[in-house]
C-alpha cells in the first residue's frame, strides 16, 4: 500500500549516496535534525499512527510514503529489528579531519571537552551504543580508527538516535589526529584494566581523548604508547573487564561528573524582604515558648483556688 502518489525522483537523489535509518527513535531524531534529507519513508499498520506528522511532511514535500507489513519491511530493511519503521535518506557528508581541529582551536580557555576514539571495535552493536553513550554525555565527536565498524543500519538503529548528534568521524589509525590534538592541549587516556590509577580516584584533565580498544586485543601498542594515562575502572574483580560500550559509559559519565562539578554555581536566593507585597504568604513563624504551667503546692503553700 502505498500513501503519497507516485513522483519524480527527488532531484537531490541523484548521485547522492543514501543510508537506510530503522527504528522508532533513530527515525524520529533524523526527522527533528535534518527532515530535508529524508528521500522515502516506509512504515506498518501499527505504527502508522505514531508518524502521521512525518507523513504528512512527506506529502508537502512529494517525498513518497508507503506502508507495509511487518514481513514486507523485514526485506526492505534487511533485519527484523527494525521497530516498524525505516527511513532511506541522505547520508551525511563525512566531516575531516579539518573540521575537528577548527572546533578544537575555537575551545575557549578553561572550556572542558572529551572525544572518543574507538580502534578495532568491529560490533556495529557495541558501535551503536558508545555512539549512545556519547550523545548523551555531549560528545560531539567519535573518531574511527583502524577496522571499527561503519555506521552501518545496524549500529544506527542501536544508537537510538545518537548518531544525529555524534559524529563518527574516520581518523585512518588515528595515530596523526591525535597527535594534533595532543598539541592543542589534549590529553589521551586509555582505559585498561591493569591500569594503576583507578577512575573515580584520580583527577580528570580538562580536555581528553578516551580511547577504547576492542575487547579481545584492546588498543595496539601504537596507540596504547601515546597515550598520557591509563586508567582502570574498579570493580569486584570478579572479571577482568567490561563490555567496550559499558565501559564508555562509566567513563563518560565520570568525565560528565568532572564538568558538572567545575561549573561556577548560581548564587544562592536572598532572603526576602520585610515589606512583602500584598498578598504574599510567609512562613509560619516559630511557636513562642509558653511560661511553664504551676506545678504542684508545696507543703506550706495553701493550694490555688481556680477562677470561676
Amino acid at each position: 500500500m502505498t500513501g503519497a502518489p507516485a513522483s519524480p525522483r527527488h532531484p537531490r537523489e541523484h548521485n547522492e549516496p543514501e543510508h537506510k535509518v530503522a527504528g522508532r527513535n533513530a527515525c524520529r531524531a533524523l526527522f527533528s535534525r535534518r527532515p530535508d534529507d529524508i528521500r522515502r519513508v516506509y512504515v506498518t499498520e501499527e505504527t502508522l499512527p505514531l508518524f502521521k506528522d512525518v507523513l504528512k511532511a512527506c506529502a508537502e514535500r512529494r517525498v513518497a510514503y508507503h506502508v507495509k507489513t511487518a514481513a514486507d519491511l523485514d526485506q526492505i530493511a534487511e533485519t527484523m529489528h527494525h521497530d516498524g519503521v525505516l527511513f532511506l535518506a541522505r547520508r551525511q557528508a563525512e566531516g575531516d579531519v579539518a573540521a575537528l581541529l577548527g572546533w578544537a582551536d575555537r575551545l575557549q580557555p578553561g572550556q572542558r571537552a572529551v572525544l572518543v576514539l574507538l580502534e578495532g571495535v568491529k560490533n556495529p552493536h557495541n558501535l551503536g551504543a558508545i555512539l549512545r553513550v556519547c550523545a548523551h554525555f555531549g560528545v560531539p565527536f567519535c573518531l574511527r580508527a583502524g577496522d571499527t565498524a561503519e555506521l552501518s543500519p545496524a549500529a544506527m538503529r542501536t544508537a537510538e538516535g545518537g548518531a544525529e548528534f555524534t559524529r563518527l568521524l574516520d581518523v585512518d589509525d588515528g595515530r596523526d589526529v591525535l597527535l594534533a590534538l595532543q598539541a592543542r592541549g589534549f590529553s589521551l587516556l586509555a582505559t585498561s584494566s591493569h591500569a594503576s590509577l583507578s577512575l573515580g580516584r584520580s583527577p580528570m584533565p580538562e580536555r581528553v581523548v578516551v580511547l577504547f580498544g576492542s575487547e579481545g586485543e584492546g588498543l595496539s601498542r601504537r596507540l596504547l604508547g601515546l597515550a598520557d594515562d591509563t586508567i582502570a575502572i574498579p570493580g569486584s574483580g570478579a572479571l577482568e573487564s567490561l563490555n567496550v560500550a559499558c565501559a564508555s559509559s562509566v567513563v563518560l559519565w565520570e568525565l560528565w561528573q568532572g564538568s558538572q562539578r567545575a561549573r561556577p554555581r548560581a548564587p544562592a536566593p536572598s532572603a526576602p524582604s520585610s515589606s512583602s507585597r500584598a498578598g504574599e504568604r510567609h512562613a509560619p513563624r516559630p511557636e513562642q515558648a509558653r511560661p511553664p504551667r504551676p506545678g504542684p503546692a508545696r507543703p506550706d503553700q495553701p493550694p490555688r483556688r481556680r477562677g470561676v
